[in-house]
């Protein structure tokens, strides 16, 4: 068993003195508005995904709630994934409940007589008959 000490964290760099100084918080400003982007470039695929595949919204609600969830803007964004998967499983049963209705709507239509005669039991030994 090795006694390591954890890695610590790294520190920020220290400004340096004079002229530089302009310098180095302007790359600073850069690099926070870099991070920035990059969550919200997150916070867009976590929509995206929960709304065409609902699951993975879930995913990402429990990953900004409790994993990343070190800002308001994490939590809101686990908040609208989950929200947004709600809406879309809604909207997903709604559509199926729909073209359902419609399919056996066509069926009862042309083909329900068809079917009806297929099930009756007196038609069924007939067919068992045909296809022996």
């Amino acid at each position: 068993m090795d006694n390591q000490t954890p890695p610590t964290p790294p520190t920020p760099p220290t400004p340096p003195a004079g002229k530089n100084l302009e310098a180095f918080q302007a790359l600073l400003e850069i690099e926070q508005k870099e991070r920035t982007a990059k969550k919200r470039e997150g916070y867009l695929k976590a929509y995206l995904w929960s709304i065409f595949l609902p699951p993975l919204g879930i995913y990402y609600f429990v990953k900004y709630m409790f994993f990343v969830g070190e800002s308001d803007a994490d939590r809101k964004a686990g908040i609208y994934s989950l929200v947004l998967t709600v809406v879309s499983f809604v909207v997903s049963g709604w559509l199926l409940a729909v073209f359902f209705t419609q399919l056996t709507a066509s069926f009862n239509g042309q083909g329900g007589q068809m079917l009806q005669e297929l099930i009756t039991p007196a038609n069924t030994k007939s067919l068992q008959q045909l296809y022996k």
